[in-house]
């Protein structure tokens, strides 16, 4: 079994510019992956990266597909 780890509580957040930035780097290596799992690995909910994935679809040639991951 494969975990991600959490972030830890005393690491500050990343701003919206910095993390999606971030998605745009473990999409280009891992070339997909699913919303939960960026949200796990963030520690943010699945609803701030949806959103993420909104901006970051307008200005990158992003592939979304809805499914079960």
């Amino acid at each position: 079994m494969i975990r991600l780890q959490q972030r830890r509580k005393e690491e500050p957040a990343l701003g919206p510019s910095e993390r999606r930035r971030k998605i745009i780097e473990i999409i280009s290596l891992r070339r997909y992956d699913t919303m939960s799992n960026l949200a796990c690995e963030f520690g943010v909910s699945w609803h701030t990266i949806f959103r993420d994935i909104q901006v970051l679809a307008g200005e990158y040639p992003l592939i979304v597909t809805r499914g079960n991951g």
